[in-house]
């Protein structure tokens, strides 16, 4: 052999890959993948599978020069935040007993009703028991509803997947099977309802949907496992590359936006919701409103005795996000607090209200003292 070109090559990893790497490991080899990524966090570059990475452009370069269709994300509230892990991801069968239930599987088929009626979509389930019943639910609710599954009969599953290019399928369900490789450009959207801690699976997913068609200008997402809230936007830009490497989820939380009044999930902080113009900056002053009142309430129980100048000072350092602020803040109210002769006292106050331990209040009056000595010297 000359080369070997491995596709979706973030499986490579996997052992019968190693087996046949391993037989031919003096033959050049090139892997594809849009997610070299894995869950288990080893990198594509172990055991010297891969050398180099070449990254192409980004999602939102990629829509930009029009070779993917924009897409936007509605989560809807009520997505339990995680469940039991299983193999190393949440547990399947845990997640089919919440989304089979009654509400979830009516919410699901009215969102799609109301964002996506009649038009071609995939629908991942977490098992292949709930594809079925959701295709089932579908077709009791009027549409042409079909699920494929790995070990069903191959013609019939290939004419429910091409049933969505001629329309005779309009929500294809799925467990595994659909994941990577569909190109069907006709998707007008996707359902999420199989919750996951892989990046590579849910960026897949939502991928089979972004191939661009004539007339497409939008393709939905309608995210009922809160993927989006584990991952971040699909439009974030991604760092890849060849090193093992484990993503601390609760550390590394996406930045992103839940718009109260459509429900869209969007990248970062914009100031409205691009889909509905909602303004969320009024969220964020009367949020900020409600925390101030909340932690002054707080206080004047706590601490009765503080002083209204003391009492203004522990406010602002509370309700700050900045710690740069809050530094500045305290250390200027360290040096007005060291003219006074009960300054270390009051300090120590002040300590108490911010719920700083005990030795913050020595630590600071003495940097506080040094400094004034240093200056008169």
């Amino acid at each position: 052999s000359d080369l070997i070109i491995i596709d979706e090559c973030h499986h490579s990893i996997g052992n019968t890959w190693q087996t046949i790497l391993n037989y031919f490991s003096d033959v050049p080899r090139i892997g594809f993948t849009a997610t070299p990524e894995r869950m288990d966090g080893k990198g594509l570059g172990e055991n010297n599978i891969f050398n180099k990475i070449i990254v192409g452009i980004q999602t939102k370069e990629a829509i930009k020069q029009g070779y993917l269709s924009y897409p936007i994300i509605y989560k809807p509230p009520g997505i339990p935040e995680s469940y039991k892990l299983k193999k190393g991801d949440f547990d399947t069968k845990e997640q089919e007993n919440f989304v089979s239930q009654k509400k979830i599987v009516g919410d699901v088929i009215g969102h799609y009703k109301e964002h996506l009626d009649g038009l071609p979509v995939v629908c991942f389930c977490p098992t292949v028991e709930h594809s079925k019943l959701m295709a089932q639910n579908f077709t009791d609710a009027g549409y042409k509803s079909f699920a494929v599954y790995g070990n069903m009969d191959n013609s019939l599953r290939d004419k429910y997947i091409n049933g969505l290019s001629n329309g005779d399928t309009q929500v294809l369900t799925s467990c595994d099977v659909i994941s990577e490789g569909l190109d069907v450009p006709v998707l007008a959207g996707a359902i999420l309802l199989r919750k996951t801690l892989s990046l590579s699976l849910y960026l897949q997913q939502i991928g089979r949907a972004l191939r661009p068609f004539e007339g497409k200008q939008k393709t939905i997402i309608l995210d009922h496992a809160g993927n989006s809230l584990i991952h971040g936007h699909v439009l974030q830009d991604r760092i890849w590359s060849l090193e093992s490497k484990k993503r601390d989820l609760k550390k590394n939380r996406p930045s992103i936006t839940e718009c109260p009044k459509c429900y869209s999930v969007w990248e970062g902080k914009p100031s409205k919701c691009l889909n509905c113009d909602f303004d969320f900056t009024k969220v964020e002053i009367e949020k900020k409103t409600i925390d101030i009142k909340i932690i002054q309430g707080k206080l004047q129980a706590d601490f009765p005795d503080l002083g209204s100048d003391l009492f203004d000072i522990a406010i602002k350092a509370l309700s700050s996000d900045s710690k740069e602020f809050k530094q500045k803040l305290l250390w200027s109210t360290a040096y007005k607090l060291s003219e006074k002769e009960n300054g270390k006292f009051e300090l120590d106050k002040l300590r108490e209200a911010l719920g700083y331990k005990i030795g913050w209040t020595d630590i600071v009056w003495n940097k506080v003292r040094e400094n004034k000595i240093g200056r008169k010297v």
